[in-house]
C-alpha cells in the first residue's frame, strides 16, 4: 500500500477491495463455507424496554462496554504524555495544501 501512497482515492480503494477479497477467498477456501454455532458467554436474555421494544442482554452490555471504552479512550488521548503526543505526530503529518493554507 505504500506505493500507492500518491495514487488517487480510488486506486486506493480497488487496491484495498482487492486485498480484502483475496484474503477472504483464501480464508473460504481454508475454513470451508459452514459457519459453525458457537454459545454466547454473555447473557442472551430478552430486556423489554417501553414501546414494546425487546433487547438482547448482550447487546445493552456491548453497548456499555462500548461507551466505556470510548469514555476511557477519550480520557487516555486528552489527559497522557501519549494522547498529546498522537495528536501532535498527526497534526505534523497534515497535507501539503493544509500546511500551506496555515503559513499564508
Amino acid at each position: 500500500m505504500r506505493r500507492l501512497r500518491a495514487a488517487p482515492a480510488l486506486t486506493r480503494l480497488i487496491a484495498t477491495l482487492a486485498v480484502f477479497t483475496v484474503i477472504f477467498s483464501w480464508a473460504d477456501h481454508h475454513w470451508g463455507e459452514n459457519a459453525r454455532a458457537v454459545s454466547s458467554i454473555l447473557p442472551t436474555r430478552g430486556v423489554h424496554l417501553p414501546a414494546g421494544i425487546t433487547v438482547g442482554e448482550d447487546r445493552l452490555l456491548l453497548l456499555a462496554i462500548g461507551i466505556a471504552l470510548t469514555f476511557a479512550l477519550a480520557q487516555i488521548s486528552r489527559r497522557t504524555r501519549f494522547g498529546l503526543a498522537t495528536s501532535a505526530s498527526s497534526r505534523a503529518v497534515a497535507s501539503p495544501r493544509r500546511r500551506a493554507s496555515r503559513q499564508t
